[in-house]
C-alpha cells in the first residue's frame, strides 16, 4: 500500500516539476523515485 502511495507521489511531483519548468527528464526522475522508494524497502 505505502509503495503505491509513494509511487503516485513521485508521479505527482514529476508533473509539478514539468508545470514549474524544472523539467527533469523521465530517466533521472525515475532514478530519484527508485532511490526514494528504496529508502522504505
Amino acid at each position: 500500500m505505502w509503495y503505491e502511495v509513494e509511487l503516485s507521489y513521485c508521479k505527482t511531483l514529476y508533473m509539478e516539476e514539468e508545470r514549474n519548468g524544472v523539467g527533469w527528464d523521465q530517466e533521472t526522475h525515475d532514478l530519484l523515485c527508485d532511490h526514494h522508494l528504496s529508502l522504505y524497502i
